[in-house]
């Protein structure tokens, strides 16, 4: 009787201690989809990354949403000849899409990859480095961007002018302003206050003269240009003939078609589309400082407060 009274006694201890492992379990998978984490920023996949901001810091998932490189970097950029450019502390390096980090955190700035090539400031001027890190351009430039077309915007003291891939100079230190060349030509000022804006090609010749107050670069064979009467922004062609008349307050650049046009209120600027013949597509609705662009289909918007994807119709997408 008392070995059955034991065994008995036995079973319902082991039976307690099972419902109580139940309940931890279920505790804890409670808890852990409550702290599911989530982003505060996240923007367009690239090259198949997407890159996000926990709180303070920046990782990247994958198009799943699924964390590949963990959010430990104090910034990021968007991945681009796959590597991404990242800052830990007070400088820069280079990862690859498994998180490796593949170039030192050494630099005080740097650009991401193009052509090949990344901008890398070091001791106050800029340079150009490969992907394995090693130097080839010397870093002797005031300023510098991205290499584009074959050629970089670099500034030599007070002036900008253009290097190719050797660090050959191509097009002498002119400019005021400049920007990088797009679709075979660039924008430039001469003088800041006393010279329109024109586009050179990679001669250095000037091509297109202007009479606006100030142009943008091309994009899908149209350049924003601004009025110098009224201050609104339109569109002229690469024959300098104007499209689309200044009618907004602000634009964005032409991709996939359409084009972001802006009319400013008091806080911000309210955001539409338009395409190449000047026909609204999506009427102004969305708010923000910067304009929204189209990316592989998708364009990251904010309407009353909400962060969200649209279409090129204007339907909200995932």
């Amino acid at each position: 009787m008392k070995v059955k009274t034991f065994i008995t006694t036995c079973l319902l201890l082991l039976g307690a201690m099972a419902l109580q492992a139940q309940d931890r379990g279920d505790r804890t998978n409670r808890t852990s989809s409550s702290t599911t984490k989530t982003y505060s920023q996240s923007n367009p996949e690239k090259e198949g990354m997407i890159r996000v901001k926990y709180i303070t810091k920046w990782g990247f998932t994958d198009v799943s949403g699924k964390e590949i490189i963990p959010t430990i970097y104090d910034y990021a950029e968007d991945f681009s000849e796959g590597l991404a450019k990242v800052k830990k502390g007070n400088h820069f390096g280079f990862i690859d899409k498994k998180g490796n980090e593949v170039i030192p955190f050494k630099y005080d700035m740097v650009q991401s990859f193009s052509e090949g090539l990344a901008a890398v400031k070091i001791d106050g001027f800029y340079g150009f480095i490969d992907k394995t890190g090693k130097q080839m351009i010397p870093a002797e430039f005031f300023d510098a961007h991205p290499f584009s077309e074959g050629l970089a915007l670099v500034r030599f003291k007070g002036k900008w002018g253009y290097i190719d891939k050797n660090g050959k100079t191509i097009i002498p230190p002119l400019f005021d302003i400049a920007s990088s060349f797009s679709e075979g030509l660039a924008k430039v000022r001469r003088a800041t206050l006393s010279t329109k804006p024109e586009f050179i090609d990679k001669t250095g010749k000037t091509v297109i003269k202007t009479n606006y107050r100030e142009a943008k670069s091309f994009s899908e064979g149209l350049a924003g240009v601004q009025s110098y009467e009224s201050g609104k922004w339109g569109f002229m062609d690469k024959q300098g003939k104007e499209v689309i008349s200044p009618q907004y307050d602000d634009i964005g650049s032409y991709s996939e078609g359409l084009v972001a046009v802006g009319k400013k209120s008091s806080f911000n600027t309210q955001w539409g589309f338009i395409d190449k013949t000047g026909k609204e597509i999506i009427p102004v609705q969305f708010q923000g400082f910067v304009a929204p662009v189209f990316i592989n289909g998708k364009a990251k918007v904010t309407k009353d407060g909400r962060e969200f994807f649209i279409d090129k119709t204007g339907k909200e997408v995932k």
